[in-house]
């Protein structure tokens, strides 16, 4: 699934010889290849699940497969085909999500399963709704419960822990090499 966090550069692009008109282009063959297989692999899964569908999931579906379909079909400037390929990554990331959700999450909020015996390794949320903490913590999602300073005295404190400095499990390094820069320009630039 890497191709979905891939950073297209323009050695990525297959010039378009078949237009009268210069500067086209389309995604070159081999990362149109792993695109297209993943997204089809989103949509046999989410074909798979047709019984538990929920709204979001068919728009979120047709606009990935236009998106690829665009890819494959229609020769567009670089610019374009950059932003293409990065909204099909970011709704295939989105559906996936969402599919994650619908599978693997609301069964166990439902109680529809038993809850999570552990934390899961995934992106957890901050919320001051209670049963939103009620739901992540029965999944094994990490959430921070956030409330507001003046019901601190009707918080019940099990435990201190030492606070963990990023700088301890983390990488705060600069790049190397850098990050190569994709925009270098005015922020009203019409780019």
């Amino acid at each position: 699934m890497s191709i979905l966090w891939w950073i297209p550069e323009p050695s990525d692009l297959a010039p378009c010889r078949t237009n009268t008109i210069s500067g086209l282009c389309l995604i070159s063959p081999n990362q149109f290849k792993c695109l297209q297989q993943i997204v089809g692999q989103l949509c046999s899964q989410v074909e798979c699940m047709s019984n538990k569908k929920s709204e979001f999931i068919p728009s979120f579906l047709t606009v990935v497969k236009q998106g690829v379909k665009r890819l494959e079909t229609l020769p567009m400037s670089p610019h374009q085909v950059f932003m293409n390929i990065s909204y099909v990554q970011r709704c295939s990331l989105e559906l996936l999500a969402a599919l994650d959700y619908l599978e693997l999450f609301r069964p166990h909020m439902r109680s529809l399963r038993p809850a999570a015996r552990m934390v899961g390794l995934r992106m957890g949320v901050f919320t001051h709704d209670p049963i939103v903490v009620q739901d992540f913590m029965r999944e094994g999602l990490p959430v921070w419960f956030i409330r507001p300073y003046n019901m601190l005295h009707t918080a019940r404190i099990n435990t201190v822990v030492n606070v963990r400095l990023p700088g301890d499990y983390l990488s705060l390094d600069d790049a190397n090499p850098p990050f190569k820069a994709f925009f270098v320009d005015r922020a009203d630039h019409t780019k």
